[in-house]
């Protein structure tokens, strides 16, 4: 399953496997607190993503 989380002017991808969950995210650092709000409105805790 496929996850899509937007924010600013990037698109970011949480892939879910059966045993681990990898994050594609194609922005820079300077974002971060506007990813933690979009993981936050998309019911996504940090500890869901494994890689």
């Amino acid at each position: 399953m496929v996850t899509k989380i937007k924010y600013g002017n990037t698109n970011t991808f949480l892939i879910r496997g059966t045993k681990a969950n990898i994050l594609v995210d194609t922005d820079y650092a300077g974002t971060l607190p506007a990813f933690y709000k979009a993981l936050k409105e998309t019911d996504l805790k940090v500890s869901d993503i494994s890689y």
